[in-house]
């Protein structure tokens, strides 16, 4: 892993210490990085069993519709 991947890694890490939970958007907000640039890093973090993705919504603008599956 590389020096900088390893840094948000630790910024991430860092921002959900003493068990604290936290939306994507107020950790890019505090570590200087788009929500979406989050989510994909959290998803990383997950992967490597870093973290735990416990609650996941469905976003405001699609909320009450019904999806079928295909």
């Amino acid at each position: 892993m590389t020096e900088w991947w390893r840094d948000l890694d630790d910024a991430v890490l860092a921002c959900l210490g003493d068990n604290r939970a936290m939306a994507p958007g107020d950790i890019g907000r505090s570590i200087g990085m788009s929500e979406d640039a989050v989510i994909s890093l959290l998803a990383m973090l997950a992967h490597e069993r870093k973290i735990r993705i416990c609650l996941v919504e469905c976003h405001p603008t699609i909320r009450g519709r019904r999806h079928q599956a295909a």
